[in-house]
């Protein structure tokens, strides 16, 4: 395949994992018996993934999508229980996915990546400390000038614990292949612009670093694991690239980061701040599945006005 055509499948790959992520999230929302259009949900997700690249962990990810979903109509309840549940479904699979490919090919990996790798961050003694200590830092200052903050986390999480049990089993089964997906659409990048080279890494090794290098951001105390991943990738951790390796960086980026950013922002701005698109579409509440289910709904406070009313 030409370049070309090796970007626009990864547009293609881009554009999945997006449409993969709003499935998911209506599939909760429906399971709490709210209605959001899809156009809507897939703006809250480009919103979501830029409030994850600006902020450290990610952590900004979730806080994003529950002001985009309030501006459209979702009342903050129904928001943090929905978001908490994929949080926890997310978490819970990303695990097992870890722990799957370090039984399975983790250790090949290593045999192919690991000296060079090592060699490369030993001679990045200072900015691997530099690391480390902000991350600590982040931590600490985290500990001790947010404890309200901690606070309504625990109080938040116990809230979805309790109310998990309203959203039917089969958007939990439904959840599963959509995450398969989400992220086998995200890793499969790299190996794809990797596949331009003269020759190649081995196809393993470029998966699973790729995987390394994306789902390690949720532990690096920068935006995106701005400096910590360009250390790994430009080190080898998914093969040997060559002189390309700083281009091939570039477009991963780009295609993992840059795009969803600036889709994301465009919508903060134009759609849910000046309404150049219109209003958010105002999400509708779906008749209950039974009486119990009516009094059990942990979500059934009147949602919010749409975000027009709310400026008037």
């Amino acid at each position: 395949m030409s370049a070309l055509q090796v970007y626009g499948l990864c547009v293609i790959l881009v554009a999945v994992d997006f449409v993969v992520r709003t499935l998911r999230i209506q599939l909760f929302l429906r399971g709490l018996r709210r209605g959001v259009p899809f156009q809507e949900v897939l703006l809250q997700s480009f919103v979501a993934e830029a409030g994850s690249v600006l902020t450290p962990m990610r952590v900004g990810g979730d806080p994003a999508r529950i002001w985009a979903m309030r501006q459209g109509g979702l009342s903050i309840t129904a928001g943090v229980v929905c978001v908490g549940i994929e949080t926890i479904t997310m978490t819970v699979i990303i695990v097992a996915v870890t722990i799957g490919l370090m039984l399975t090919v983790g250790g090949e990996w290593w045999a192919t990546v690991g000296p060079r790798l090592t060699d490369s961050l030993s001679d990045a003694g200072p900015w691997l400390l530099a690391i480390v200590v902000a991350s600590a830092l982040s931590w600490i200052i985290a500990q001790r000038i947010a404890p309200e903050t901690r606070t309504m986390l625990r109080r938040e999480l116990r809230s979805v614990r309790r109310y998990a049990r309203v959203v039917p089993w089969w958007a939990y089964g439904a959840a599963v292949p959509l995450t398969l997906v989400n992220i086998a659409a995200r890793v499969a990048i790299l190996p794809l612009l990797a596949s331009t080279l003269p020759t190649p890494p081995p196809l393993d090794a470029t998966l699973v670093g790729s995987y390394a290098l994306l789902y390690g951001q949720l532990l690096t105390p920068t935006p995106a694991g701005a400096g910590a991943v360009e250390l790994v990738f430009l080190g080898g951790a998914a093969g040997e690239m060559g002189a390309a390796e700083g281009r091939l960086l570039f477009l991963w980026r780009l295609f993992t980061a840059g795009i969803p950013l600036v889709i994301g922002i465009a919508a903060a701005v134009l759609h849910y701040g000046f309404g150049v698109f219109g209003q958010p579409l105002v999400a509708r509440r779906l008749r209950p599945r039974s009486r119990t289910a009516e009094r059990t709904d942990p979500t059934a406070t009147q949602d919010a006005p749409p975000a027009g009313d709310d400026r008037g």
